[in-house]
């Protein structure tokens, strides 16, 4: 769907402005659905976020105290309690290959929103002669701005 983001915002924003109100609430309830696909992808900043912060991974006794235990008797270090975890046997290169075949068939890879061509489909809106489609255009890059302001500068 990402990957028509730009043809689409061609499309509706001019019919936003359009004379027969039918017409101009559709409009409207695509371009927010639009907004609400754009507005759901993560942001520049919650993927650099997410690529330089590790991973901490807390053992259940590690998250709370146990609170049957006298605060008086607690340490100030959580203790590391061992559990026998089953760690499964390394696959072999057969098996790697198939299950990967098996993930990228069935998720594929993510498709990303063209911020230049959807900037591109937005500013062209700029010269209708409607207020409320200049207005929405502009509402866009905005949002687009704020989302990912590397990708839309560039």
């Amino acid at each position: 769907m990402l990957q028509f983001v730009p043809r689409l915002l061609a499309l509706v924003l001019p019919a936003i402005s359009h004379d027969t109100e039918p017409v101009r609430d559709a409009a409207h309830r695509v371009n927010a659905s639009l907004l609400d696909l754009i507005l759901s992808l993560p942001s520049e900043t919650s993927r650099n976020l997410e690529a330089t912060s590790p991973s901490v991974t807390r053992l259940p006794s590690q998250a709370a105290p146990d609170k049957r235990e006298p605060s008086a008797v607690r340490s100030s270090t959580p203790s590391v309690q061992t559990a026998s975890i089953p760690v499964p046997a390394p696959m072999r290169d057969e098996e790697k290959n198939a299950s990967e075949d098996v993930a990228t068939s069935t998720t594929g890879p993510t498709p990303e929103l063209d911020y230049a061509a959807t900037v591109n489909a937005l500013t062209l809106q700029f010269l209708n002669e409607h207020e409320e489609t200049r207005v929405v255009a502009l509402d866009w890059l905005i949002m687009l701005h704020k989302k990912a302001h590397r990708k839309v500068g560039d």
